[in-house]
């Protein structure tokens, strides 16, 4: 620029001693968190999260109202330089080629003859050329209270370790860790359970409850020797029977030969059975 002027935005006393404030603090709670004061600590915690909610909700509305915010800082850094040094004044009109603030009149500065006629406000002109550095100033700002709310979240972690330190309850911290492992394996052993659980139904051979208790409550066919309570029906008894000489003398040679291949073994007691007069017979050489 050809007057080299420059419009630095700048905080405010008290935003910049709270700032200052908090860092102090800071330095305080880790002072007493490596020394293990806890009268100095509880002060601490007190004091810092009072500035980081004051801090971090008045960098959230300027971040939120950006615009709103630059055009403040501008209207008071005019109106500074109007009531000190209306020389300044004078440089930025003829720099930026404007007069005034919001209107012509509106804390302006007398131009040169023939220039009063088209000149522009200058709230627009300078949000232009100095809005995009007061908008990286207020990300600084941002950032700053995001590392002093994660400095706040250190320094808690270390009073938390701390007193369980000093409280003897090291114990009870591991002992709920060791729980905590003892559920993990409980919970994969049973998983492992079902996946095999899951191989078996799968196999052939495997055989559910319902499956047994229907073998079990089956009559098996023959009969052994230790089944004394179960009535027995032999094919002896019934060659030894009158029905069997009557079908003897009623059926021929091959028929008799037949019935000298007769299962000698015992069976229990079967369903009748009558036996058709026209069912085909079947003889085996």
């Amino acid at each position: 620029m050809r007057h080299g002027i420059t419009l630095t935005p700048t905080l405010s006393v008290g935003v910049d001693i709270m700032g200052i404030g908090v860092v102090l603090v800071s330095v305080m709670g880790l002072f007493g968190v490596a020394k293990g004061c806890r009268r100095l600590m509880n002060m601490y915690f007190g004091i810092v999260l009072c500035f980081i909610a004051v801090q971090v909700g008045y960098a959230v509305v300027g971040f939120m109202s950006g615009a709103n915010w630059v055009e403040e800082s501008l209207e008071k850094s005019w109106d500074r330089a109007y009531q000190t040094d209306r020389s300044l004044i004078h440089d930025l009109q003829i720099e930026s080629r404007c007069q005034g603030f919001y209107s012509r009149g509106d804390r302006a500065v007398a131009m040169p003859a023939g220039m009063e006629d088209y000149l522009a406000p200058c709230a627009d002109i300078l949000s232009l050329r100095f809005g995009r550095r007061l908008e990286k100033m207020g990300y600084l700002i941002l950032c700053i209270r995001l590392i002093q709310a994660s400095l706040f979240r250190v320094a808690c972690a270390g009073y938390f370790l701390r007193r369980v330190m000093s409280e003897g309850l090291t114990g009870v911290f591991l002992l709920s860790v060791l729980f905590k492992q003892l559920a993990a394996i409980d919970q994969e052993d049973s998983e492992n359970e079902d996946s095999n659980f899951k191989v078996d139904e799968e196999s052939p051979y495997f055989k559910s409850e319902k499956r047994l208790e229907y073998e079990n409550s089956c009559v098996p066919l023959l009969s052994g020797e230790d089944d004394e309570d179960l009535p027995h029906y032999s094919v002896r008894d019934y060659n030894e029977s009158e029905d069997s000489e009557d079908d003897d003398e009623n059926c021929g040679d091959e028929e008799r030969l037949l019935g000298s291949r007769r299962y000698e073994g015992e069976y229990r007691n079967l369903p009748e059975y009558a036996e058709d007069d026209c069912e085909p017979h079947v003889y085996v050489a």
